[in-house]
């Protein structure tokens, strides 16, 4: 594992334009000037959002899991435009502002890069202002990474979810919060603690914690986390960055000390996959050199659907090495248990007659065989497992969430462009018997 510091670099900066600052010539590549607080993403205009998503690694420490000696997993291409025509020609209504093509709603929605793989090939890849080897902040999609780690631990009997999370950090022994709360509650957002992260603005629970962060260190500011005035422990699915970070001091105790868990994701995960880059996390707390296990990982769009590829194949890469045993992503697939339904279903995100659950911090739509990766600012990695389809989304938002109902929107439409064969879209009953069968491997445990 390596690291990168950049030690000139102050560690509270504040974001702003180059007009902002009355100087007409921006001699940083993402304009930042020094300042008392930190805000992400800087600015206020498109160009220093994208450049700093694109950038971070210039402006903070990084841990680095490193994509290895193998050879590369070069991505097969369709060669037909069947897909790219549905995508860039039909329009589709969006209700009172009219009807858009998807690439349209690609640029509404601030894409800097799109792919599109269906059935082991990519039908679509396109750049905005970027290009296949552009790295990009994921944000939360690094969740998913973390927990996954946490799934294959417990898998292998190394760590326990049914254990207490203060047996693993007993520096957490006299914090309320995390009195009777398991593994299993960090590792499905369960846990019981008051925290609030609908909103993301300075008053906001999720700047107060990553102020505390910045100023004191990760592991402090989770110490100071406050337990839910009316809930227990598994009553509902909660989520909330901060919780990830504790699943990550976890692994680390379990496997040694402070950035084991990225060591293991590199040794286990992406060092298989045939990446052509290395991952990069970022270390907001780079006072102790922890990188962000709830938001820091930076990587190419390729590299995220070769990721989104294995797991769409039951945890098999594309040169057919298992990385992550089949029942691990089983589990994912399914929801986990009815008690993650009857989670989800009290939370905030729960919507009408849409089953839901979080399951080792992948969202998952277990009757519509969907698991997804999601970060704000329009960062997705979406399976579709009745369509074998995989699809890597990354984006700029202005705001963090608030395009998330428009990202859904054109990722369901994409379902509707897919061949077969025949002309017809993917809905068409052949396409739905081929995948009948797929299912039925891998209900007999077969990996496919």
């Amino acid at each position: 594992m390596k690291y990168l510091s950049y030690p000139f670099i102050h560690l509270f900066l504040t974001f702003t334009s180059v007009e902002s600052t009355g100087d007409k010539t921006c001699h940083d590549p993402c304009c930042l000037i020094d300042g008392e607080t930190i805000q992400t993403p800087p600015g206020q205009t498109p160009e220093t959002r994208k450049c700093w998503f694109q950038n971070v690694h210039q402006y903070f420490p990084v841990q680095i899991a490193t994509r290895s000696s193998k050879p590369i997993n070069y991505l097969p291409y369709s060669s037909s435009d069947y897909f790219k025509n549905y995508v860039e020609s039909v329009k589709h209504p969006t209700g009172e502002t009219g009807s858009f093509t998807i690439l349209e709603l690609l640029g509404i929605t601030s894409t800097d890069a799109f792919l599109v793989m269906h059935e082991g090939k990519v039908m679509y890849e396109k750049y905005f202002e970027t290009t296949e080897n552009t790295r990009h902040l994921m944000y939360s999609c690094t969740k998913s990474y973390v927990a996954l780690c946490a799934a294959m631990l417990a898998h292998d009997e190394k760590l326990d979810p049914d254990e207490l999370v203060v047996n693993y950090i007993p520096e957490l022994k006299d914090v309320e919060a995390f009195q009777n709360a398991n593994v299993r509650h960090l590792m499905d957002m369960s846990i019981a603690i008051a925290f609030d992260e609908t909103e993301y603005g300075p008053d906001s629970d999720n700047t107060k914690f990553s102020q505390t962060m910045f100023a004191n260190g990760t592991h402090n500011a989770i110490k100071e986390l406050k337990p839910h005035p009316s809930r227990n422990h598994g009553d509902v699915y909660n989520y909330a960055s901060p919780v990830t970070d504790t699943l990550g001091w976890v692994i680390d105790n379990v496997l040694g000390g402070n950035g084991k868990t990225f060591e293991y994701f590199e040794e286990n995960v992406w060092s298989k996959l045939g990446q052509e880059h290395d991952l990069l996390i970022t270390m907001w707390d780079e006072k102790n050199f922890i990188a962000s296990h709830s938001g820091g990982a930076s990587a190419t769009a390729r590299d995220m659907m070769r990721f989104g590829q294995m797991m769409a194949n039951m945890g098999q890469s594309a040169d057919g090495i298992q990385i992550v045993h089949p029942s691990v992503v089983e589990d994912i697939m399914k929801g986990g248990t009815d008690e993650n339904i009857q989670q989800f279903k009290k939370s905030y995100e729960h919507l009408k007659d849409v089953p839901m659950a979080y399951r080792n911090m992948f969202r998952v739509r277990p009757e519509d065989g969907i698991f997804y990766q999601l970060g704000i600012h329009g960062q997705i990695v979406w399976v579709d497992t009745k369509y074998d389809l995989v699809v890597v989304k990354h984006s700029s938002n202005l705001n963090a969430v608030n395009m998330i109902p428009a990202e859904f929107y054109l990722l369901d439409l994409l379902r509707y462009g897919l061949p077969d064969g025949t002309g017809k879209s993917s809905k068409s009953k052949n396409h739905k018997s081929k995948k009948s069968k797929k299912e039925k491997k891998r209900k007999k445990g077969k990996v496919v």
